[in-house]
């Protein structure tokens, strides 16, 4: 690969490696990964690298190693585990993301995403229904005051400005604010 591999691919296949030798050691933060891929934040695979860089914070990172494990173990188990040999020669040629896994799937991005959101979805589908808080969902309170202010009747928007007042421990506004929700 002469340490031409991105991020991703190497946290990615140390992991599927793990998994493959000690299937018991796997993560268990499927969860975080359900949750990206229904609020619409799962980036693309050409863009997963930069979520290493820009994740803000810690449950961010966590779902940019979790979902870089399930990106390569998605190429392994469909394309098996030659191609992933396959893709560090190619990284080690100097060769883009986009190049690489086209050459070892046949795929362009937008299909090898379209795939990958497909194969999530029936691997993650017994969290469908399921309920978590992520407080990082709610750090961002100016954004949230716009949002209610722009959707007054809105209560799910409003509860979630609450949340976000309950996280910077402004509880008179985090009540008030819940009090409006309900």
């Amino acid at each position: 690969s002469r340490s031409r591999v991105p991020r991703w691919f190497t946290e990615g296949l140390s992991e599927y490696e793990t998994i493959l030798a000690r299937p018991e050691w796997r993560r268990e933060n499927d969860f975080d990964v359900w949750m990206a891929l229904e609020s619409g934040k799962l980036p693309s695979v050409g863009a997963l690298n930069s979520m290493f860089l820009n994740a803000g914070d810690l449950a961010n990172m966590v779902v940019a190693y979790h979902l870089s494990s399930l990106t390569v173990e998605f190429l392994g188990n469909r394309w098996g585990f030659p191609k992933i040999v396959l893709a560090l020669q190619l990284y080690g040629q100097g060769k883009s993301t986009p190049a690489v896994l086209e050459a070892v799937t046949g795929l362009s991005i937008p299909a090898f995403d379209a795939e990958f959101r497909t194969y999530l979805a029936t691997r993650l589908a017994s969290y469908r229904g399921s309920f978590r808080v992520r407080p990082s969902d709610y750090d961002d309170v100016t954004a949230l005051e716009t949002t209610a202010a722009a959707r007054p009747t809105d209560a799910e928007a409003i509860a979630s400005l609450a949340l976000g007042n309950l996280l910077e421990e402004a509880l008179d506004k985090a009540t008030a604010n819940a009090a409006r929700a309900l």
